[in-house]
């Protein structure tokens, strides 16, 4: 669970989402420690972040498709130009319907264009719930076993 420092964001490239220096090189670091120090199934990996790791997760999941099974954002942000790729793994959403530090249009957005694009998509809006629903995704039995469940597509491991 790498933490972004406070400046910089996880992708400053991306128009008008996150702005500062790149911070992708501690996931890109975190990973690659893990897979060299652990005995992980790589077809299996899949990606999750609340907050600033949700658009994280949106972001840096687009550009690293090949290497997660599945994405869960919470109450996070992305780029609707990253839809065509995004469309390609099953993906489960978060946010609540309060949250006024990341508004649920947010992922209200994402949403409803993988929906267009007939992506696997589903979506949890927390009624009452504000910033903080990543308390009640991760507390949800299902979500572990969706997350558990993934795994890429046979021909992409």
């Amino acid at each position: 669970m790498p933490q972004c420092p406070k400046d910089a964001n996880w992708s400053p490239r991306d128009k008008g989402v996150l702005k500062g220096p790149d911070a992708t090189a501690i996931v890109d670091a975190s990973i690659e420690y893990v897979l060299e120090n652990y005995n992980i199934d790589e077809s299996r990996m899949t990606l999750t972040g609340l907050s600033m790791g949700g658009y994280g997760t949106w972001i840096y999941g687009a550009r690293n498709l090949d290497r997660f099974a599945a994405f869960m954002p919470i109450c996070g942000g992305g780029n609707l130009e990253d839809v065509p790729v995004l469309s390609k793994r099953p993906i489960w959403a978060f946010h609540g319907d309060k949250d006024t530090a990341v508004r649920p249009e947010q992922s209200r957005r994402m949403v409803a264009a993988l929906e267009e694009a007939e992506a696997d998509v589903t979506y949890t809006e927390y009624p009452g719930v504000g910033h903080a629903s990543w308390e009640k995704a991760y507390a949800e039995e299902e979500t572990i076993a969706w997350l558990l469940d993934k795994q890429l597509p046979e021909g992409e491991k």
